[in-house]
């Protein structure tokens, strides 16, 4: 980060003799700390599998490059402000870093993607607009989509009205069942929820919930007063001497589940790096 250093004395002298002292010599150096502007209006759009990543980025003198970043993905460096690459999973999440010469750093909103087949596919939806209604939560698939069911709310699409039902927003806490007419990808610009801050409260019985961590979990970071978890097409329930016994295996991210709980219980969700 250092950009210019310099050695500093202080000379003092007497007018009446001429007399000259110099000082000791010290260093110092200025430091640029800067971030670099943030690339604005990320999003991609898609052709069958391939995507088409794209950004507005405002040029700076010392910018060096871009850092393109996925979940299941290797970094990508470039000075293009667009990148292309096939889904290669059910569901990834992507943002752009800018770099400048000091190594500086600036980053992006996110946009996540969703690799639905036809039919009802149970999902989370880590990747929030700031305005988390239907229209704009689903907008990448509002020719396809049939409707939308969390736990006790739901929504259809009627071609006249819209969509219509209990279900008005996206809760980063739930999970939903998007039904589509065909495969398409779900494609959602926003800003990334923070696990953290995403508080789970649940009653006894099942719970229709999300998993918000950015890499695959163990089912032991399930709450004890929990005994049986379902995803799409798997589950698993907990038995006190083997442990967790079934299909599912691990929590992944975009997923849905169905959590049993046995009681009341309020957690979050212990994310590793």
């Amino acid at each position: 980060d250092i950009i210019h250093e310099t050695e500093y004395f202080v000379r003092a002298h007497t007018f009446d003799q001429s007399v000259f002292y110099d000082s000791e010599v010290v260093a110092g150096h200025s430091v640029d700390n800067l971030v670099p502007l943030v690339s604005m209006n990320f999003g991609a759009e898609h052709n069958d599998s391939e995507l088409n990543f794209s950004w507005d980025y405002e040029h700076e003198n010392d910018f060096s490059h871009h850092v393109f970043n996925s979940l299941n993905h290797n970094q990508i460096n470039t000075l293009d402000t667009l990148v292309t690459l096939e889904m290669n999973s059910s569901y990834d999440e992507h943002y752009v870093s800018n770099i400048d010469i000091h190594y500086n750093e600036s980053k992006s909103d996110y946009t996540s993607v969703h690799k639905l087949h036809y039919g009802a596919n149970l999902v989370s939806l880590n990747v929030i607009d700031e305005n988390p209604n239907l229209i704009t939560m689903l907008s990448s698939i509002d020719e396809n989509v049939n409707s939308i069911i969390g736990e006790g709310e739901a929504a259809s699409l009627n071609p006249t009205l819209g969509w219509v039902g209990s279900l008005t927003d996206i809760s980063p806490a739930s999970g939903y069942w998007v039904k589509v007419e065909s495969e398409d990808m779900l494609i959602i610009p926003g800003q990334r929820a923070d696990c953290e801050e995403v508080s789970y409260d649940l009653h006894e019985g099942a719970n229709l919930i999300s998993y918000c961590c950015k890499q695959p979990g163990s089912l032991d970071i399930i709450p004890g007063d929990c005994s049986a978890i379902v995803s799409e097409g798997t589950a698993s329930t907990y038995n006190p001497i083997l442990g967790w016994v079934g299909s599912l295996t691990q929590l992944s991210p975009g997923k849905g589940y169905w959590l049993n709980c046995n009681d009341e219980v309020q957690f979050n969700w212990n994310c590793s790096e």
